[in-house]
């Protein structure tokens, strides 16, 4: 996210969709062809699922780096997101 207000601390994530990682060109690079996919209802679910997961370890760390408690709320909500 940046630097959010000068306060500092903050961290830049890059997230790579698996396809891009299983993909393979073809025609001479011209084209690419996505082999062994999952279904796309189950991996919008997932990605949601994880950028959940992200979010709430990031804002845990902020409560961390600032040498601030972290709410017994963003704890509850790590665990119940399976952190």
């Amino acid at each position: 996210e940046g630097d959010e207000g000068g306060r500092g601390g903050g961290v830049a994530v890059m997230v790579v969709p698996q396809a891009n990682l299983i993909s393979k060109a073809k025609n001479k690079g011209r084209s690419i062809q996505y082999h062994g996919q999952i279904d796309k209802d189950k991996g919008k679910e997932l990605y949601e699922k994880f950028v959940q997961c992200v979010r709430l370890v990031a804002l845990e760390q902020s409560y961390l780096a600032r040498n601030v408690p972290v709410p017994k709320s963003v704890r509850s909500a790590i665990v119940s997101a399976g952190g």
